[in-house]
């Protein structure tokens, strides 16, 4: 499998730093593929699927000594509804919703692949080098993970949708973080 990040260089700092947008493109090499659809379809995940999600969660906030996050079923459903305006609208931007932090994270495969929970979280928690001092920077490249290890948040939920090869993930958190100049934990 090849992965491109699929961002153009104008773009790219207001993309991922700013907004926390996150553009995974796999490319393969191999037959197998299946044949595109215009519908979208909801890939729920199974208990162990969301256990591991909140461990990926669970494991940074420990390491910073940080109370564990909790799966959210409303949180959940609040991130599906968004993730399947992405893929109708078959764009990806912020949903805005006041009170609750969210992290995007998108996918495309044209040969099967799945794009799961856990991929999105382990993305997400990949930008802790990082991270620089303790108080939130808009301009910092860390802003998932900021939000993944945020001291006041203690809620998540999180979705996929797929739109033919393209996969949304959409995780919402409660409280929110990332507020300019707190401190993250």
């Amino acid at each position: 499998m090849k992965i491109n990040v699929a961002l153009t260089n104008m773009f790219t700092s207001f993309s991922i730093i700013s907004l926390g947008l996150l553009f995974i493109s796999a490319g393969c090499n191999y037959g197998g593929c299946y044949k595109n659809s215009s519908s979208c379809s909801i890939i729920t995940p199974s208990q162990k699927e969301k256990n591991e999600f909140l461990s990926i969660h669970n494991n940074h906030r420990k390491e910073l000594g940080i109370s564990q996050l909790e799966w959210d079923d409303d949180l959940a459903k609040s991130a599906l509804e968004w993730g399947q305006q992405l893929a109708r609208e078959n764009k990806f931007y912020h949903s805005k919703i006041k009170g609750k932090g969210e992290n995007l994270y998108w996918g495309s495969s044209t040969c099967g692949k799945i794009y799961t929970l856990a991929e999105a979280a382990d993305a997400w928690g990949s930008e802790k080098s990082l991270m620089q001092g303790k108080k939130f920077d808009p301009k910092s490249k860390a802003g998932h993970y900021t939000q993944m290890i945020w001291r006041n948040t203690h809620k998540v939920g999180a979705a996929v949708v797929r739109r033919n090869n393209d996969f949304y993930i959409v995780a919402h958190y409660y409280p929110a973080g990332n507020w300019i100049g707190q401190n993250i934990y």
